[in-house]
């Protein structure tokens, strides 16, 4: 090789370190191979062995076990033989990382996967490849060998698994910023122009700002800064200043790490794509310039009122930090920390940082590691195999970002043997300590090595704008609520604004607040039919229910709630589903008492979207809720087919309704009216969050507004699956609102989990619609609207309005119970926190015991496994093994012939498995689980809740919420797996 034309060989190896999970990403075909058996890089026996790796486990194991064996090789010149095969390959991007030294930002390289992931879901569904890879194949996004394999999986299996593998090799050839460029005029050359505007709204107006050979010194920070061009001249100098901000941000990062120095690629970032950070250009913290400047250029430059709020956390106090949102209490944190960190010896200072949501302790991680570079600042995920083994990270990190429970887990596991590991623990949110939640566990941790004499446990320092007051009606109850969350915590004195209130009270906006009361609907047809439906079926699971003759299940029925459509019926029909799964031994009935509450629990939930939307939202929930029933209807018994026969007319005639003209819901105009006139009054740059109480609401609003506002809107809601509804994931949510603070949405509507911490600075517009919550959220969704002219608005039901005056008066109580609390006598006080502290302490003894001997109790016999639906009889427990990461799967030959198949929607790869196909009960069609490979093996994995297990000779049958609590399952390690399931290879 020439040193003229490549790097030297250690400058190579040294890049292929560095660049070794992109690589990898890329290797995604066996075809490179031949090229490097070509020119004896590898031997033929190696060649085949890793061909069999590409043909039987994942693509990243075959790429890793390509680069593996390349760094084995003695092959001479096996560099220049590699950097030939990547040229043959046409992996531009690959060659790229290898031997230039600008390679581009990180934002450019992560822009476009970023995004296709977040819209992958819309674009998977309106996309045929057929029709765009005939132009991505001329502009070299993909080559025909992966056209060809794009073809086929249409032809061979769907549209859709064509689609998502293409969408998948096109990121492997090109550069970044051309695969995109390229991919986005495929969407625009063949008439995808709504895909290509979900994507990047200005790309059809200005193409060229997205063109890497028109801008190939523009970052995408360049981008906007050509976006603010095409829009107008006159904001040709805040382009300029953009500008210079980036050329300072280059400067400060050009001496980011070692490792990059080394390589040659100044002015990169070393991090990647899984701990890539999605930033917005402002700071998100505070609404004002003056912070803006300072979170773009690092100081701690506090305002006095906030000097004030750190002083006894400064002095080593336990404390917790009350003051509005808006005031710029994480900057008071990382003063604490700056403070803190600045005076332990090193080794000694052990910084955690913890937030109850995801999305809330990446944007904190972010934060903190901008803010103090010189500091070893580590974030860890709930969702990655790092968050089970905290000891490895603790030695080296000074700050580490993580959610509770994965502390909480590992203090458990033993890994982290102390909380006297750390030196200061900051809970964000802290008013959620007092309870049973992972703050909770971490208090009661807490007090209980303190009462033990541990030596060296951590400062505790707790941020809230609303400490709360729970169920308190007075204000003596309201100190002790506080009381008690103060002992939780060891805190003895609470940190507020004092002497600096009037400092403190020009820089917190109370936004204008209105009230409107939601139109009742004289004659709400939607409403009549699903409680006519509702009472139909009532009668049918009355009638199974009184045939079985089972008490506990007519205990159950009997408490059903008098009012259709509330929290407390919903309730109701899962109490049906737990009782008929442990008492009911019918197997039909079992199955017909299940299916009703399905039903019930299903309509139930869609009076609520008919309380705030049109009944076309209805019809859409009623329709997604009832999916998997409709898919197992060629095995429903009789009564089965009633229910779904009932089901099937009323969608006929909530069809023929929804085209009545008086059949809208007024409210829905009464929001968008709202909307479009505050929007007019505030300026279009303008930013809404409405807040909403159910996902499925949020869904569909979000969808109602994109269709009949000018202004784009999106929803946002928690990560967990509710029924049927995917959760969305950290990654989604933090695009969705980098998106919406650079303006691409103006509108988000968000469920709770927008209510707490998030940082959304140019909100102006909040609007409450019907959402219930307490004088926390009260309190919390007022500081959502942090600009000078912001507006608050609630549409709620009278119901609503009234709870809501009850929250305003439970607030104030809790502001007069906050002083009250800090002008307690200090001996009455320190009586008062060393009982709560003990009471404390024993329950979590009794908590402790309690599991312990839950554990102990749990059943190592041969137990029965049955379905959770009809009680078919899956296998026996000793015909199961579990691997370690909880994946527990059936061993045996003939359980294959017990399933239907289907393939999985998201067919994906976790925890070292490759999701395939979805597996479930060949007599009632109910789900059990996945079907899985792993080392070119099935595993039959089962899920929990879709099981039921039976002791062979009482009868008893059980259902458990945790495989830790559910009959024993034998370990088994990966190694073992091809022994368990030798009948397979045989089969093959």
């Amino acid at each position: 090789m020439s040193a003229d034309i490549y790097p030297k060989v250690s400058l190579l190896e040294e890049r292929l370190k560095f660049w070794r999970n992109e690589i990898v990403r890329c290797l995604d075909k066996p075809t490179f191979l031949s090229q490097l058996a070509a020119n004896d890089v590898f031997n033929e026996d190696e060649k085949s062995r890793l061909h069999e790796i590409y043909q039987n486990r994942t693509t990243t194991e075959a790429g890793e076990a390509v680069l593996d064996s390349f760094g084995r090789s003695s092959a001479p010149n096996k560099w220049m033989s590699f950097i030939n095969a990547l040229e043959q390959e046409e992996l531009v991007y690959v060659k790229s990382l290898l031997v230039e030294d600008n390679v581009g930002s990180e934002e450019d390289r992560l822009r476009g996967r970023k995004l296709i992931r977040l819209f992958g879901p819309e674009l998977e569904k309106t996309i045929n490849p057929i029709d765009i890879i005939s132009s991505l194949v001329s502009k070299k996004a993909i080559t025909e060998v992966n056209r060809d394999e794009v073809l086929n999986l249409c032809q061979s299996k769907s549209r859709l698994y064509g689609i998502m593998c293409l969408l998948r090799r096109m990121q492997s050839q090109l550069r970044p910023r051309e695969w995109y460029y390229a991919f986005l005029c495929a969407l625009r050359d063949n008439d995808y122009t709504s895909e290509c505007e979900l994507l990047e709204p200005d790309f059809l107006e200005c193409p060229h700002m997205f063109d890497p050979e028109k801008n190939c010194e523009t970052s995408t920070d360049g981008i906007k800064e050509q976006q603010n061009a095409c829009g107008a001249s006159e904001k040709r100098s805040q382009c300029e200043q953009s500008l210079e901000g980036t050329d300072k941000a280059k400067e400060r990062s050009s001496s980011s790490t070692d490792c990059t120095e080394a390589l040659g690629l100044k002015g990169q970032d070393s991090v990647h794509e899984d701990d890539a950070v999605l930033q917005s250009d402002e700071d998100e913290l505070d609404s004002d310039s003056e912070y803006k400047n300072d979170f773009q250029n690092p100081k701690l430059n506090l305002r006095d009122y906030q000097y004030e709020l750190a002083e006894r956390a400064i002095q080593g106090e336990n404390t917790i930090i009350c003051a509005e949102t808006g005031t710029g209490k994480t900057w008071v944190a990382m003063h604490i920390v700056s403070e803190h960190l600045s005076k332990a010896t090193k080794g000694t200072r052990k910084v955690v940082v913890m937030a109850r949501t995801g999305i809330l302790i990446r944007q904190q991680f972010d934060r903190f590691k901008k803010v103090f570079p010189k500091y070893n600042t580590k974030f860890i995920s709930g969702g990655e195999d790092e968050s089970a083994m905290l000891h490895v990270f603790v030695k080296d990190a000074d700050i580490l970002c993580f959610t509770p429970q994965i502390l909480v887990n590992n203090l458990e596991n033993g890994n982290i043997p102390s909380l006297a590991v750390f030196s200061l623990l900051i809970f964000d949110e802290c008013h959620h300590t007092k309870g049973s939640g992972s703050y909770g566990e971490l208090a009661r941790r807490y007090l209980t090595e303190k009462f033990d004499k541990v030596a060296g446990l951590p400062q505790i320092v707790g941020l809230t704008a609303s400490i709360g007051v729970g169920n308190s009606k007075n204000e003596e109850d309201a100190v002790e609520y506080i009381t008690k969350v103060c002992a939780a915590l060891d805190v003895k004195r609470l940190s507020t604004v004092e002497r600096c209130r009037t400092s403190i009270e020009k820089h917190v906006n109370t936004p204008k607040e209105d009230t409107i009361k939601m139109t009742v609907r004289s004659d709400d047809i939607c409403k009549k039919m699903l409680i006519e439906n509702m009472i139909k079926t009532e009668e049918i699971l009355d009638d199974i229910c009184f045939s079985v003759c089972e008490p506990d299940i007519i205990d159950v029925l009997d408490k059903r709630p008098r009012e259709r459509g509330t929290f407390a019926y919903y309730g109701w029909t899962i109490q049906i589903d737990k009782t008929a799964k442990r008492f009911v031994h019918d197997p039909e009935s079992l199955r017909e008492i299940t299916t009703c509450a399905t039903y019930l629990n299903v309509y139930s939930s869609a009076l609520e979207v008919n309380t705030l939307l049109q009944i076309r939202d209805v019809m859409k929930y009623l329709a997604n809720e009832t999916k998997a029933e409709a898919e197992r209807r060629s095995k429903f018994t009789d009564q089965e087919k009633e229910l779904f026969e009932n089901f099937k007319e009323l969608q006929k005639d909530l069809t023929k309704k929804s085209k009545v003209d008086d059949a809208d819901n007024p409210n829905v105009e009464v929001i968008c009216d709202q909307l479009t006139k505050t929007f007019q009054e505030k300026g279009p740059d303008s930013r809404a969050m409405v807040f909403v109480k159910a996902r499925a609401t949020c869904i569909a609003l979000a969808d109602n507004l994109n269709n009949r506002l000018d202004y784009k809107a999106h929803s946002l809601y928690g990560k967990m699956q509710v029924r049927s509804m995917k959760g969305m994931s950290q990654e989604v949510q933090t695009e969705v609102l980098l998106r919406f603070n650079e303006g691409r949405f103006k509108i988000i509507v968000c469920t709770s989990v927008a209510i707490e911490g998030i940082d959304v600075p140019d909100c102006n517009i909040v609007i409450n619609y019907n959402f219930s919550g307490n004088e926390i959220t009260k309190i919390q969704m007022r500081g959502r609207s942090r600009t000078h002219d912001a507006s608050s608005l609630t549409l709620g039901s009278e119901k609503l309005v009234e709870k809501d005056k009850v929250n305003v008066y439970k607030a104030n109580l809790m502001y007069k119970a906050m002083n009250t609390f800090k002008n307690m006598d200090a001996h009455k006080l320190e009586n008062k926190l060393d009982f709560y502290q003990r009471e404390e302490v024993r329950k979590q003894i009794n908590k402790t015991d309690l599991l312990g001997s839950m554990k102990n109790r749990q059943s190592t016999k041969d137990m029965e496994v049955l379905c959770v639906k009809c009680k078919k009889y899956i296998c026996h427990t000793s015909k199961m093994r579990t691997l370690p990461n909880n994946q527990h799967f059936v061993i045996t030959e003939g359980f294959r012939d017990q399933i239907d198949r289907k393939p999985h929607p998201k067919p994906a790869q976790y925890a070292g498995i490759v999701k395939k196909e979805k597996m479930s009960c060949k007599n009632c069609g109910q789900e059990w689980g996945m079907i899985a490979e792993k080392i070119g093996l099935d595993l039959f994995v089962l899920k929990l809740e879709n099981l039921l297990f039976r002791e062979e000779y009482s009868g008893d049958t059980n259902s458990f919420q945790k495989w830790d609590l559910a009959p024993k399952i034998t370990e088994c390690t990966v190694d073992e797996i091809t022994n368990l399931l030798a009948y397979q290879t045989s089969m093959k």
